[in-house]
């Protein structure tokens, strides 16, 4: 992929010309993530509500009943995978505090 981003980090450049495989697309998704990291303004550490995205980005966003996996890294923190049908696996590091969050919220729910 060929991009460039401009001096102040709010306009990226693409050239995506060819044909992708389902593999080399989820690389792409990645590569453009990695980009979306560095670029202003930065994604907002508040959670939005329903709709505020836009409806192309809820699309992209929501889904119900993902594949979830939770493991123990060797520095003791949670690591959590989710499942997204168009992104992937993504795997999160929790700090202890937001691994204690999940936890209480979690053992407050009557499932």
């Amino acid at each position: 992929m060929e991009n460039e981003l401009n001096s102040d980090g709010t306009l990226l450049t693409l050239n995506l010309r060819g044909r992708y495989s389902a593999l080399e697309l989820e690389y792409l998704i990645a590569e453009l993530a990695e980009v979306r990291a560095h670029m202003n303004p930065e994604v907002p550490m508040a959670v939005p509500e329903p709709g505020q995205l836009g409806s192309i980005l809820d699309k992209l966003t929501y889904e119900e009943y993902p594949e979830v996996s939770f493991a123990a890294s060797r520095d003791g923190h949670v690591m959590l995978w989710l499942r997204n049908a168009g992104l992937g696996w993504l795997l999160f590091k929790l700090s202890h505090a937001n691994a204690a969050k999940a936890r209480a919220f979690l053992s407050n729910l009557e499932l």
